[in-house]
């Protein structure tokens, strides 16, 4: 097994193996040497260490991809919110379109099956929507995602199904009204299954609570911000519904995005 040796510029430390050397927390500039080498090389240059830094470096630029973007809801226009989401999925759009097409091949399945397929997708309606909203901002935030995640609703099925019910349930009574106090219910709503599933402590109706306190004085941007999306929409429709393939994902982000601006602002 090789061994390795690293300095400070004072001192030298080893024979450590990979693994030891792994945990002294050195930087990509730290110079090491093992047998082989004519000279001591930065550990940047070392294989097994490079991968390292590299995930360093993905985590860095992850946590601070929005820097220096505005983060102010009040400030930020629902183009620039769509742009963002465009630049977020301009290299993602394979895994993006990947899951959105899972999300509603498994809603349109369940619902297909005979007798129980109604019951069942009001049941699994929650959890998914939970693991929609995880997928959506870690892939907003540029963060890990993976095609699991949007099952990871499920993890927390209580809290998730009875706010899926709940908000049916207000929205419906609101709707006996009229049409436009529902509408108003839902864009109130909008933001619990992003809630839920940041923390998966809360409960069906603080998370509901929650989401209307946020977006008071920010549902008529976030309606707008949907309705911009209808040109979209109606070219989605002209070309047999493929165009959904990236609206869907798109429209995902740019509302995962809004959450997070809503949310610093309440912050």
């Amino acid at each position: 097994m090789r061994q390795y040796y690293y300095t400070d510029g004072t001192d030298r430390f080893g024979p450590l193996s990979i693994e030891d050397l792994k945990t002294k927390g050195i930087k990509p500039d730290t110079f090491v040497w093992y047998e082989g080498l004519e000279d001591w090389i930065a550990a940047s240059q070392v294989p097994e260490l490079k991968i390292i830094f590299e995930k360093e470096w993905q985590s860095i630029n992850e946590s601070t991809f929005w820097e220096g973007k505005t983060k102010d809801i009040d400030t930020i226009e629902n183009r620039e919110i769509r742009e963002q989401a465009l630049s977020v999925l301009s290299d993602q759009w394979g895994i993006a379109i990947g899951t959105f097409v899972i999300y509603s091949l498994v809603l349109i399945g369940i619902q297909l099956v005979p007798v129980v397929g109604g019951m069942a997708s009001l049941i699994i309606g929650g959890p998914l929507m939970v693991g929609l909203s995880i997928f959506s901002l870690n892939l907003s935030r540029k963060q890990d995602i993976r095609l699991e995640q949007l099952f990871d609703g499920f993890q927390n099925f209580g809290t998730a199904l009875s706010a899926y019910l709940l908000m049916i349930l207000f929205v419906f009574l609101w709707m006996l009204l009229l049409i436009v106090p529902g509408i108003i219910a839902s864009l109130a709503y909008s933001q619990t299954f992003y809630i839920i599933a940041e923390d998966e402590t809360i409960g069906p109706m603080e998370a509901i609570i929650k989401s209307k306190k946020m977006m008071y004085g920010y549902k008529w941007k976030y309606f707008l911000l949907n309705l911009s999306f209808i040109g979209w929409i109606l070219l989605s429709i002209l070309t047999l519904g493929i165009g959904f393939l990236w609206l869907f994902p798109y429209m995902q982000v740019s509302c995962a995005r809004f959450y997070d601006l809503v949310k610093n602002n309440n912050m």
